[in-house]
């Protein structure tokens, strides 16, 4: 909830803004909202969290991801 009262609003409108430049570039967003199971979940999904995932260094970050991607 607290993603979606203070940062999505802001985010869809800069990439409304910066998709109706003439001319411009294709805009894409996403929401990766995996948890952690670090810590009994204290960390949640955190920012930067998914470069982990795309770059499935997943064991390398196990202090954040917990070393699982379940």
């Amino acid at each position: 909830m607290d993603i979606d009262m203070r940062f999505r609003p802001g985010a869809v409108y800069q990439a409304n803004v910066k998709s109706a430049v003439s001319g411009g570039s294709p805009v894409y967003m996403y929401l990766f909202d995996w948890q952690s199971p670090v810590l009994d979940g204290k960390y949640k999904s955190v920012h930067c969290m998914e470069i982990a995932f795309t770059f499935n260094t997943i064991q390398r970050t196990r202090n954040m991801t917990g070393g699982t991607d379940r």
